[in-house]
């Protein structure tokens, strides 16, 4: 059976000479594997449209344990990530936590416009990287069932006091009367710390990047949404080591 999608293509793996394996997030069937036959010879019709970051129209042929791709056109090949190695080290963070996360054999509309979304503004410097990946690590915890409840205490429902507390394991808030101490990981909340989880939380994929935070608080909201995402994922991420290790990039 022959399907149509489109897709960004988020890794690819070589096999023999002259063929590959690509990893899709596509936006009918969320992360698949496909077969690109003769991918790797200067003469494929193909080889520009399996590039990873690319955005591409895919023509797939279904067999009975995998894709073949048949067709792959560039809707975006996002050109200027790859001018920059911080950009292209956090674009393939993004593209391996897609692919550890996006469930296979799902519609992935989110998820989609979310990837592209956030490498489209990686593109430009009207967002800063650590801004985005803060941004996209949240964002996609919630999209992918891990929204944590950041409208009000936990235990008593304040949600307009001076200080709050987020503890990661269970997702929730608590303020400063509720707030339980000891062993438990819990991140200290001023105002527009706790103000952009809750638009990040609540904002649709059109506004979601549309706020701004002082670098002190962005970067401290950032060391929430890392360890957050990281918590639970179970997992750390080469490609996320990779990028902190850079001489350019925030430690």
């Amino acid at each position: 059976m022959v399907i149509k999608t489109q897709g960004l293509i988020l890794k690819q793996r070589n096999v023999g000479e002259k063929d590959k394996f690509i990893t899709v997030l596509s936006r009918d069937r969320g992360v698949i594997e496909a077969s690109a036959r003769g991918v790797r010879s200067v003469k494929s019709k193909i080889l520009s449209g399996t590039q990873p970051l690319c955005f591409s129209d895919l023509t797939l042929y279904e067999g009975k344990s995998s894709f073949v791709v048949n067709d792959a056109q560039v809707l975006e090949s996002f050109y200027n990530i790859r001018l920059d190695i911080e950009k292209t080290a956090l674009a393939s963070y993004f593209c391996e936590l897609l692919g550890f996360i996006v469930p296979s054999e799902e519609e992935a509309e989110g998820y989609l416009r979310l990837a592209l979304n956030t490498l489209s503004y990686l593109c430009t410097d009207s967002r800063s990287p650590l801004f985005l990946k803060t941004v996209f690590e949240w964002k996609l915890m919630c999209l992918s069932g891990f929204a944590p409840d950041v409208t009000g205490c936990d235990s008593c429902g304040e949600s307009d006091g001076e200080e709050f507390y987020f503890y990661p394991a269970e997702g929730v808030i608590r303020c400063r009367g509720c707030a339980v101490s000891g062993e438990q990981v819990r991140f200290a909340l001023v105002k527009p710390v706790l103000a952009a989880l809750r638009f990040m939380t609540q904002a649709d994929l059109k506004r979601l990047f549309q706020f701004k935070l002082e670098e002190k608080a962005l970067a401290y909201l950032n060391t929430i949404t890392e360890y957050y995402t990281l918590y639970h994922c179970g997992r750390g991420f080469h490609s996320l080591d990779f990028y902190k290790n850079l001489p350019r990039a925030p430690q």
